[in-house]
């Protein structure tokens, strides 16, 4: 059986079959193809890092609950459970400098309220922040009715304010 180059399937000579050379020339041609994929490895952990530590941030801001007024989902079920809904969505391109990953632009909602049959990706449920502060502010909900679908008339379900605002969440680390 004959030994070939990975590169481009010609015979090894030889020369570079002994276990020492053929050794290291995989080793250093091993880092060469891993260090790419290492650092994008790396870059890819540390967004995943950051986008934790914000959203449980926001978690944490809104009080660990959904921000939908009205909301009476259990907190122990499938559909209670506590998602992070963007504002302006993360998109199909991601968000590589994590533009869209800040607690303006983030908002903790109900499972239900998110991804259910009637929530904002069901296209029946929208919010609009009613100040600069983006999603740390005052958030309007709008519920599209049935009956009012063909229509495309929105009803505000609520104003949902956050439960502590950051300014006092700093204050009292500051304590």
């Amino acid at each position: 059986m004959a030994l070939t180059d990975y590169y481009t399937s010609a015979a090894i000579p030889k020369v570079y079959r002994s276990k020492k050379v053929a050794g290291a020339r995989a080793q250093v041609d091993g880092r060469k193809r891993g260090s790419v994929a290492q650092r994008r490895h790396k870059k890819a952990l540390a967004i995943v890092r950051a986008k934790r530590v914000v959203k449980a941030d926001v978690r944490a801001l809104d009080g660990n609950r959904c921000r939908v007024p009205g909301c009476q989902v259990p907190p122990d079920t499938f559909w209670g459970r506590i998602d992070i809904a963007h504002y302006r969505a993360e998109g199909s391109g991601g968000d590589p400098v994590l533009a869209r990953t800040t607690p303006e632009n983030l908002i903790a909602i109900c499972h239900f309220s998110h991804v259910g049959p009637r929530g904002l990706h069901s296209g029946l449920l929208k919010m609009i922040p009613t100040t600069a502060a983006g999603t740390r502010g005052p958030v309007a909900f709008y519920v599209l009715e049935k009956a009012q679908q063909e229509a495309g008339r929105w009803t505000l379900l609520g104003i949902s304010e956050p439960p502590m605002s950051e300014a006092s969440s700093l204050s009292e680390g500051s304590r």
